[in-house]
């Protein structure tokens, strides 16, 4: 029998566990001062920006410009050192299970941080910490997908001894100096930071051109490895990631390669890219440059939904102001806030990671559910109110027309003792109650039509 051929994943394997590793942890927000933010960056001399990657249309850019009067989004650039001052050591952390303890350093739980950013929109934000990485199973130590608690313990390496310290507490510290917090924590019942964490995570093989990937299984392999946050030589075979969508680029006719392949789930994005002579530190800044708008822009869209729904849960036995403000908000959303697929970019390839992350975070079905919840509490709103409206013109209408009858008595015994004057102000009083009750019996009227 002919030996089966074997795949390129499998030839490959040396090459793949080569590849170069980092991350961008994106952490959804909510704060209740966006002015505020906006002057502690100001005050810290970071100057808030917009969207500049050459794959966004300039349409879109404009709409997020923050020279617009009209725009509504700040990117603030963030050095490794903002979050790096916060924690003891060197600059080298260690990551590892909480229930294996760590007496030495090792080099396979080794991490540090990159640079970050932070994504001011009007009604959420975002913050995306980059990390360079000594495995891909490193994110799944650090994010704890599936639960609820930090299973994780971090070390930092300082005068040669490892000192432990809480990667969560270093970030809801920088959080709290901003004036932002988790989008969804409870800090009683000890919830984790990172339950609604999405990850963005790069293999870069850059250390010859001629031994890129060839196959398209191959990125998508290593793409899923990285969706997973398991060792990329392993092919990952799970029924969950038949939910996952790859993407992948345009074939180098020279050597035969693809440069970069990239899959999608409901909590990351892992991209695989070819890149001759590349450092991890190139790759991570393309990656913050060219891929996480996309990430970003679908999430804001969702976690603004988010927001209006808990907003529609507070309608109950309202006056109808939280719900005006309500619907003027949304229709601003949808009119400058949305950003539709066909829009996004020129390239098809762009458009369709971008699909595929609005269609994996429900964003289109949301947008359609608030805008129904909406139109059924207005319609409540426009019966209750045109119930009042209706006993208040019947209440105007009785009065009136006994105030009419008391005036005309008083009107024909002016008129009898010939008194001018009274009979000028009675007669005022009389018309003026018969023209109101004619007005609500017109407008009754009309609606009973």
């Amino acid at each position: 029998m002919e030996k089966e051929r074997q795949s390129e994943f499998e030839l490959m394997q040396k090459e793949i566990q080569k590849a170069k590793l980092g991350g961008i942890l994106i952490l959804p927000l909510r704060f209740q001062n966006k002015e505020a933010i906006m002057r502690y960056f100001e005050t810290a001399g970071i100057k808030g920006r917009g969207i500049r990657t050459p794959d966004v249309t300039a349409t879109i850019k404009a709409m997020f410009n923050p020279a617009n009067e009209s725009a509504f989004l700040h990117i603030y650039d963030l050095p490794a050192r903002w979050l790096e001052r916060r924690v003891p050591g060197d600059g080298c952390y260690y990551v590892r299970p909480r229930k294996e303890q760590m007496k030495t350093p090792d080099a396979a739980c080794a991490f540090s941080f990159a640079d970050a950013q932070f994504w001011l929109f009007p009604n959420v934000a975002f913050l995306c910490v980059g990390l360079y990485l000594s495995n891909a199973q490193q994110l799944d130590t650090i994010i704890n997908p599936g639960h609820v608690e930090s299973l994780s313990k971090y070390y930092a390496l300082r005068n040669g001894e490892l000192e432990a310290f809480e990667l969560e507490d270093v970030l809801l510290s920088a959080l709290g100096e901003i004036g932002a917090s988790p989008f969804y924590m409870d800090p009683a019942k000890h919830k984790t930071l990172f339950t609604e964490a999405v990850i963005l995570a790069l293999a870069l093989f850059g250390e010859d051109a001629k031994k890129a990937f060839k196959e398209i299984e191959t990125l998508r392999d290593i793409s899923f490895s990285l969706i997973k946050m398991a060792a990329l030589d392993k092919r990952i075979d799970d029924p969950a990631l038949q939910d996952t969508r790859f993407v992948y680029g345009a074939k180098d006719p020279e050597n035969g390669t693809h440069s970069w392949g990239c899959s999608t789930g409901l909590q990351g994005i892992g991209f695989v890219r070819n890149k001759a002579g590349a450092s991890i530190e190139e790759g991570l800044t393309e990656q913050f440059e060219d891929t996480l708008p996309l990430a970003l822009l679908a999430l804001y869209q969702k976690f603004t939904c988010l927001s209006f729904a808990e907003r529609v849960t507070e309608q109950h036995n309202d006056n109808g102001k939280k719900l005006l403000a309500l619907q003027k908000d949304m229709l601003e959303f949808k009119a400058y806030g949305t950003v539709p697929i066909a829009s996004i970019s020129r390239w098809g390839n762009v458009q369709e990671i971008y699909r595929q992350l609005m269609e994996t975070n429900g964003v289109p079905d949301a947008i359609e559910s608030i805008d129904d919840k909406l139109k059924v509490l207005s319609e409540r709103r426009n019966e209750r109110r045109g119930g009042f409206e209706n006993l208040l013109g019947w209440i105007v209408s009785i009065f009136g027309i006994m105030s009419m009858a008391e005036s005309a008595d008083i009107l024909f015994t002016a008129i009898q003792e010939g008194n001018t004057l009274k009979i000028a102000v009675l007669s005022i009083v009389v018309l003026c109650p018969a023209l109101l009750i004619a007005g609500v019996l017109m407008q009754n009227r009309l609606k009973w039509r």
